[in-house]
């Protein structure tokens, strides 16, 4: 090959599959460096030069877009790819509407409520981490190719810390709860957020409907079986036993089947840790660095997020709404809540895949669905409020699971047709993701305390007005995600 055509085929795209092919060596030479925000890798043979650009070195990235977009990944391997989604469906609905609220009155019941808010933020914070772990499996070298290595050891953080949560409420240790609850939190991030990733790195883009449509699928999914196994079980030092199952089985799926699918990294050394200390943190400080006029699509979609996330954050409330409202035990509300639960995100697993798969087909946007998830929510989350029997707030749930099942379809797609810069999808799906962190904090902090001041004198629970004013805000908020979408340019 003469240095001219060398020199072509660093700047060509590869179109095949046999351009992708390494040498006759059995491992490839990967030289690294970063150039501004953005980068790339390229498999080389080992017998290739790395060219250098004044002091920052280049390189093309992994699984090239045209081999990804030659393929079309079966509905089989849409499941096992996000498997892990269905673990996280596990943990976080039922940590949020009947984990948390239990221990929550196990500290305090006349505080419950704050103490509730207190552990909805804490968890939010948590997801500061995914736009830094984002950004380092976008950039990490690693012979297990960008996302494994995270989600591997994101899942033993996980087992550990969900161990020790089990440690701590059996002590009533709630020191060592609330600490191991801050570790279960952040490796369940660290593991969604590469998993998120996957999504641009192995999924054509003509799939990304249905992609965001399973992972949904099986979130709530895993929302389901999480409520009803807790009311089979009936004890919750069991349901943390399962919890840790549950974890170590899908977060061994989704890494397996990436592992199949990706072409991983062999390298000698990673560049990007070879750099020096004040560069990685100049790096790093740029993973939450979001413009809102260079990305403003992506902008006013977090925006929506937000919103969206604190109009369902009244959903920790739950419980103790049914047990308010219906005028039943403790030990009642926590079954009725359960059954609830169960058949909101049985509705919610009838539209989340069928919604991603009919737009991906009918390529009609994704802003309509979500318009309409949205006003369906925000009336449901009213008509709460003039309810008296349980069949009708069943009847209301159900609506509301239907339409927030497409919502999250369609919040995950419109949110990877807008990414400013595919090459970097973890860092900039992990800033996506503080919309969730800043939704579930701000809405249990203002919901939690404003209920709070409508605690009865009695002692029989918190009042009718209270839950009005909860339930208003809610609507509000989801009204106010819908009209913020108004504002982009995607479709």
């Amino acid at each position: 090959m003469t240095e001219k055509d060398s020199e072509a085929s660093e700047t060509q795209p590869k179109e095949t599959d046999s351009m992708l092919e390494l040498g006759t060596d059995s491992e490839s030479l990967l030289s690294g460096g970063f150039e501004g925000r953005s980068h790339s890798f390229s498999k080389r043979s080992s017998t290739e030069e790395a060219i250098g650009h004044g002091h920052h070195e280049s390189f093309q990235t992994t699984a090239s877009n045209s081999t990804t977009e030659e393929r079309t990944l079966s509905r089989s391997q849409l499941v096992q790819l996000f498997l892990f989604s269905f673990g996280n469906g596990i943990l976080l609905s039922s940590y949020f509407i009947v984990t948390l609220p239990i221990e929550s009155k196990r500290i305090s019941k006349e505080k419950s409520a704050a103490i509730l808010g207190g552990f909805i933020f804490v968890a939010g914070v948590t997801q500061l981490v995914n736009p830094v772990v984002g950004l380092l499996s976008d950039r990490c070298l690693h012979r297990w190719g960008r996302r494994r290595p995270f989600i591997f050891y994101g899942a033993l953080a996980g087992l550990v810390g969900l161990f020790f949560q089990l440690v701590g409420r059996y002590a009533e240790w709630w020191m060592l709860y609330l600490l191991a609850f801050i570790v279960s939190m952040l490796a369940l991030n660290v593991i969604y957020s590469c998993m998120n990733g996957l999504i641009a790195d192995l999924v054509p883009e003509k799939q990304i409907g249905q992609a965001n449509g399973m992972i949904a699928m099986l979130n709530v999914c895993g929302a389901v079986s999480s409520f009803a196994v807790f009311r089979i079980l009936g004890d919750l030092n069991l349901f943390y036993m399962f919890y840790i199952l549950c974890i170590a089985f899908t977060a061994a799926g989704t890494f397996n089947m990436a592992g199949q699918l990706e072409n991983s990294f062999h390298k000698e050394d990673s560049q990007f840790y070879r750099k020096g200390l004040s560069t990685v943190w100049q790096d790093l400080k740029s993973a939450f660095y979001l413009s809102p006029t260079e990305h403003r699509d992506f902008f006013f979609i977090l925006v929506s997020r937000t919103l969206y996330y604190m109009g369902v954050s009244s959903q920790c409330f739950l419980m103790y709404y049914i047990r308010d409202t219906l005028h039943i035990s403790e030990e009642e509300s926590e079954n009725v809540t359960s059954l609830l639960a169960v058949v909101g995100q049985f509705f919610g697993i009838l539209t989340a895949f069928p919604v991603g798969y009919i737009s991906d087909r009918l390529s009609n946007g994704r802003k309509g669905y979500v318009y309409i998830s949205c006003a369906i929510m925000a009336t449901g989350n009213l008509a709460f409020i003039f309810v008296e029997t349980q069949m009708t707030i069943i009847a209301i749930t159900c609506t509301i699971g239907a339409a927030n099942g497409a919502y999250l379809t369609m919040d995950g797609a419109l949110a990877f047709d807008a990414l400013p810069n595919k090459e970097e999808a973890a860092r900039f799906m992990g800033i996506w993701g503080i919309g969730a962190f800043v939704g579930t904090a701000l809405g249990p902090l203002i919901g939690g305390p404003l209920l709070m001041t409508q605690y009865n004198e009695d002692g029989t629970g918190y009042s009718t007005f209270g839950y009005g004013m909860l339930l208003t805000l809610s609507a509000l908020y989801l009204s106010g995600s819908a009209l913020t979408l108004t504002g982009t340019t995607v479709s």
